[in-house]
């Protein structure tokens, strides 16, 4: 239903103001999926160059032929052309599967975007209602394309919101960890290369930069509902007829609560969301650092 309402709300007739917020945010997505390709693509090469120079959970034939991960072999690998076969299937299944994984984040943004782009644009029709020589008629229209709105969001939230509760569980232990350990190789006291260092820091800021895009694109999400809230009040209701007033009220008692995707059904997917998960986690990873020192300083 959500893919067909984007598929409607293109072909249907717009005004040029509408159109350019629409190829704005169409504009946005499509700039994050060449962002997540290429930063995916780099990155798998740099886990590929990264093996050779000896990082752990690998299978070595030779000194300088290394697979990427450490399996079971049935069959002989250190004979040609076994070994080039099985590292070539191995580099096509990491990019089929990292490719597959960030596939689910680039729909939920191109969905949420397109969201934020119709309320941006039912915004301005409220803006301009007052003006309009035909109020009822747009009133009706601004009604009926809120009410789908609403439910394009919850069927996105039931899709996603499992989903985006584990993805806070796992980003806010993921980044206590991951800088503790970033932060034990830079002293010098855990005996790691200097590519694991390179290779950690890389890894943290992509899963960083994954969770703050799902929070900044649920952020916009709520903002532009609220400014529909805003819209309406806005538009001089006081002064139009009783009928016209009571619909108009209608769509402020709904938009007054904001239009949020949610982890779990229990905290919005916001930029506040991902802060307090920040807070927490460098919190734990504060005491993790001070039980090191407190460790080290035993020693």
């Amino acid at each position: 239903p959500v893919l067909q309402m984007i598929k409607d709300d293109w072909k249907e007739p717009k005004t040029d103001a509408e159109r350019d917020v629409m190829i704005q945010r169409a504009r946005i997505a499509r700039s994050f999926i060449k962002f997540c390709y290429a930063a995916v693509f780099l990155i798998t090469l740099t886990f590929i160059f990264l093996q050779t120079l000896g990082m752990p959970l690998r299978h070595t034939t030779k000194e300088t032929e290394t697979f990427l991960f450490s399996t079971y072999y049935v069959i002989d690998v250190s004979r040609r052309p076994y070994f080039e076969i099985i590292y070539i299937l191995q580099v096509i299944s990491v990019l089929a599967i990292v490719y597959s994984y960030i596939g689910v984040d680039i729909f939920f943004a191109m969905l949420v975007l397109h969201i934020s782009a119709q309320l941006e644009n039912l915004r301005m029709r409220l803006a301009n209602i007052k003006t309009s020589n035909c109020f009822d008629r747009v009133l009706k229209d601004t009604v009926m394309r809120h009410t789908r709105l609403i439910s394009a969001v919850d069927v996105i939230e039931n899709a996603y919101t499992l989903l985006l509760l584990i993805l806070l569980f796992y980003f806010g232990v993921y980044n206590c960890l991951s800088i503790f350990e970033i932060l034990t190789i830079i002293n010098g006291k855990a005996d790691f290369p200097a590519s694991v260092l390179y290779f950690q820091i890389g890894c943290y800021i992509s899963v960083f930069i994954q969770t703050s895009f799902y929070s900044i694109v649920g952020q916009l999400l709520a903002t532009q509902s609220e400014l529909v809230y805003e819209a309406v009040y806005d538009c001089e209701w006081l002064n139009l007829k009783p009928k016209d007033a009571k619909n108009l009220i209608l769509i402020m008692m709904r938009s007054r609560k904001p239009l949020y995707v949610t982890a779990g059904k229990l905290f919005p997917i916001t930029m506040l969301t991902f802060c307090n998960v920040l807070k927490i986690s460098f919190s734990y990873m504060s005491f993790l650092l001070t039980k090191n020192l407190d460790t080290s300083g035993h020693a």
